[in-house]
């Protein structure tokens, strides 16, 4: 979870600043004002073609999986482009899934904005036009879902939300989640799983607002609306982990992060255990979950791919406890995601009428060649990740080979076990300071390893398109 500083500061001049920073920046209020037009804006034809090109030419590369991921839209704070968007991706890509990583409504306004969302925005502009596509859309609840802070109380942090069950309504909603096992006792339920028995994949959709919920409570600033009830926990362990089928990966997704460098401070204790349940899983462990014990210590499902995040607006990674993470960019026009996305230096502002004015990814499974690779729509650049760790005693050094970009201009590497974000911080990565506590890379790509635990190193090409490495210092 965002510190409370820095989320006051990053939402705070975003709204109140509107005037000073309308040239360079889009507003609220002129993406509140906007209408959907008919058909996908000229001005993305070319760009979206190119785009189209890209997907499509890594699935002939061996991509067998792959699915849309967007996150964080805010609709109100949103151009209300990206349903529209990924409807002419789907019907020119072939890949159907689209995944949101939640937070829907905007996150400041009042609960008359709310309803117009819940009944209207939302399901015009982002439910029709993919559900018209012929996609399978999956939605993660986020904190704000459905949840919004009345500007006029902004200080105050109060509340203004709907019910458990009235919100497990919208987000189940969606062709993907109707399709999906869930926990049909519960009808507040907004978490599930669903295979692909294609691309032999099971998606894990969690709750990390899965709390007791009336038309009020604290925003997330507070800290009381992010956790994981132990039934939930439960259920993913026994029915989603505890069941995945012989021969599947495992695809995990919620909306807030759980690892270090990933999430930018400690999380909540819910959401450590959950972390601790997927570890666990990964490296073939028990858990225990209230009492109750769950072993996958002879589980026949495969390891868990990716665990895929947003709320925090940025793109960020790590490697941690066995496990990818990934967090994505936001959609909305918050043009926070510029200051706090490391290794992308300084990204486009979201100006309305320009290609950058929504941000999603093409997330695809390279099993030949063990790639996870991310396609970029919007503001900033592709990236591909290794998925299998390269393990390097400390002392030793490990030659890093690039399979993705042509020609690396540079390597950076990184901790995975900690991270310092600032505000304020001026250094390379600006709002980021990492550590290299566990090893350094050269120019040449060569990784030498010095004290033991998680570490990552990214090569980097001109245009700063990413190619991550996992690295265990052992």
């Amino acid at each position: 979870m965002e510190s409370k500083r820095a989320a006051d500061v990053s939402r705070r001049e975003f709204i109140k600043g509107f005037a000073a920073f309308a040239a360079a920046m889009s507003g609220y209020e002129a993406f509140a004002k906007f209408d959907l037009p008919p058909a996908v804006p000229a001005y993305y034809d070319a760009y979206l073609a190119e785009r189209i090109a890209t997907i499509n030419r890594r699935r002939m590369e061996g991509c067998a999986a792959g699915f849309f991921f967007v996150t964080d839209l805010h609709i109100l704070s949103n151009r209300k482009l990206s349903g529209l968007l990924l409807a002419r991706l789907v019907k020119e890509t072939g890949l159907r899934r689209v995944i949101c990583g939640g937070d829907l409504p905007v996150a400041f306004g009042t609960p008359a904005e709310l309803d117009e969302i819940a009944t209207d925005l939302w399901p015009r502009c982002w439910k029709k036009p993919l559900d018209e596509a012929g996609a399978q859309l999956f939605q993660v609840k986020g904190n704000h879902d459905f949840h919004i802070t009345e500007n006029a109380k902004r200080k105050e942090h109060v509340g203004l939300q709907y019910s458990a069950e009235e919100t497990a309504k919208i987000i189940m909603s969606a062709s993907g989640n109707a399709a999906a096992v869930t926990d049909r006792g519960n009808p507040a339920a907004c978490y599930c799983r669903y295979d692909d028995a294609a691309e032999k994949v099971r998606y894990v959709f969690a709750d990390t607002s899965d709390a007791p919920c009336a038309r009020q409570a604290l925003c997330d600033v507070k800290g009381g609306h992010v956790q994981m009830s132990d039934r939930q926990l439960k259920w993913l362990a026994g029915k989603a982990l505890g069941t995945v089928p012989a021969g599947y990966a495992v695809i995990v997704v919620q909306h807030v992060p759980l690892a270090p460098a990933v999430a930018t401070a400690g999380i909540p204790p819910s959401l450590k255990v959950f972390r601790d349940l997927l570890e666990a899983y990964q490296a073939k462990k028990s858990a225990v979950l209230a009492g109750e014990t769950f072993d996958f210590a002879s589980r026949v499902g495969g390891d868990i791919v990716v665990n895929l995040t947003g709320h925090h607006h940025s793109d960020r990674q790590s490697n941690f406890g066995g496990i990818l993470h990934l967090s994505e960019s936001c959609d909305a026009g918050y043009n926070d995601y510029w200051r706090r996305t490391p290794f992308s230096g300084m990204l486009p502002r979201k100006a309305a009428k320009t290609v950058h004015e929504q941000t999603f990814d093409c997330v695809q499974v390279d099993v030949r060649r063990g790639l996870l690779q991310v396609t970029r729509i919007g503001g900033g650049q592709d990236r591909a990740y290794h998925l299998k760790p390269i393990r390097v005693k400390a002392g030793g050094t490990a030659k890093l080979a690039c399979t993705v970009l042509k020609e690396a201009t540079d390597w950076k590497a990184f901790d995975c076990d900690r991270a310092k974000a600032d505000s304020k911080a001026q250094t390379p990565e600006t709002y980021w300071t990492f550590f290299n506590d566990h090893g350094t890379v050269s120019t040449a790509g060569v990784f030498t390893a010095a004290k033991p635990g998680p570490a990552m190193a990214v090569a980097l090409d001109q245009s700063l398109n990413k190619e991550f490495f996992r690295l265990e210092v052992v």
